[in-house]
């Protein structure tokens, strides 16, 4: 497996690989996700090998839910039980001793806040295309299946997003090893230590030609900062990221900070089942995407979220707009700034963004096609496109 040194750790830092390629149209095509996979392999300079060479810090790939897919995989269950409700998925890594228990959970929970659960997948995989290192730390990878539709002042996505955290929080009591990749009734998450050229030959989900998308988010982990873990492979449940974030441990401890006083008239008697909000533990992109999704979740756009959170510097901007000024004055009396040399790609499975580090030390470069494609990486040429 990848691993460095404190001393190397602190004097060389990489830059992952990161990206999306998306349908101007926002209408699904399955060019989407095989521009991506190629895109990913395109890229593999970018991730670290383990000693055996099969195995990387983490490959993956965030796309918004592909509905016709998984109506023809679970036909006889949504037929039966769906109705004008929505899909809502989570995608799992656990194992056998702790999988009677989750699903447990996720049944009674789900019933509290009036989401019906329809029932689980063993989502089909192929180890043996797998490292030896990544074959021996491979979880149980499974999805549990939801509907639901929008309750009172919470949307379907938020009320997804609150059983998501409260489910954590019962991992959490008893020191479990599961993670969930993703819940939403608008993305899912295929990740795992692999090599981009393993990534949909060991999902075979990947490879069907049903599997259409809109938007597909993908990357190419190099890490500095963590050991390498199944979980700890990216893109998150709303971002990819490449970089440091240099002031990591002080926004963790300000978030952590808030959580002993926070109220909020949205939330009400959730709020407490939102905790921990930032995680303290795993990489520093992972705790960015928790509190990017508490923000996004509390009402704000995903633009508004980002800009609260990596604000460009305005001080000695002369050419900024006093409403833009304004707008970074205000927030930053509510959130410091994660800086560092980080470049984002977002989505909320319906809009899809980037964004530079508040310098602009990790360049984003992007085409956009005649016929109808938006391409974004960390680098040029990573599909190839008729000039």
């Amino acid at each position: 497996m990848h691993t460095m040194t404190n001393k190397i750790q602190q004097e060389f830092h990489d830059a992952c690989g990161i990206g999306f390629i998306s349908e101007i149209s926002g209408k699904s095509s399955r060019r989407v996700i095989d521009l991506s996979i190629e895109a990913l392999k395109n890229m593999s300079h970018r991730g670290a090998s383990g000693s055996d060479e099969k195995t990387s810090d983490g490959t993956g790939l965030l796309t918004d839910i592909p509905l016709e897919y998984f109506k023809i995989v679970l036909e006889e269950e949504l037929n039966k039980n769906l109705g004008k409700s929505r899909l809502g998925i989570a995608m799992v890594f656990t194992t056998e001793e702790e999988l009677p228990v989750l699903e447990k959970n996720f049944k009674e929970l789900s019933g509290k806040l009036e989401i019906n659960y329809l029932g689980l997948r063993h989502v089909p995989i192929n180890k043996a295309v797998l490292g030896e290192v990544a074959k021996s730390t491979c979880p149980v990878i499974v999805q549990f299946f939801f509907s639901g539709v929008d309750k009172d002042n919470f949307s379907y996505e938020t009320l997804l997003y609150i059983l998501r955290k409260t489910v954590e929080q019962k991992i959490l009591e008893t020191n479990g090893q599961t993670f969930i990749c993703s819940l939403s009734g608008k993305t899912i998450v295929y990740k795992g230590m692999m090599k981009p050229n393993q990534l949909s030959r060991f999902y075979f989900d990947l490879n069907q030609p049903e599997y259409k998308a809109k938007v597909a988010l993908f990357h190419e982990r190099f890490s500095t900062n963590t050991i390498s873990s199944w979980s700890m492979a990216q893109p998150f449940r709303m971002l990819g990221h490449n970089g440091e974030i240099n002031t990591i441990k002080g926004n963790r401890l300000w978030m952590k900070t808030r959580e002993a006083t926070i109220k909020s008239g949205f939330w009400g008697d959730h709020v407490d089942s939102l905790k921990p909000i930032v995680s303290e533990t795993g990489s520093d992109s992972y705790s960015l995407d928790n509190v990017l999704e508490f923000l996004v979740h509390s009402g704000r756009s995903i633009f508004h979220s980002t800009m609260m959170l990596i604000p460009e510097p305005y001080i000695f901007d002369s050419t900024m707009l006093d409403e833009l000024k304004d707008f970074y004055v205000y927030h930053e009396n509510h959130i410091e700034p994660w800086d560092g040399p980080a470049a984002l790609v977002f989505t909320t499975g319906d809009i899809v963004g980037a964004k530079l580090d508040r310098n602009g030390l990790r360049p984003l470069r992007y085409t956009m096609t005649k016929d109808g494609l938006v391409i974004m990486a960390s680098e040029a040429g990573v599909v190839d496109i008729d000039e």
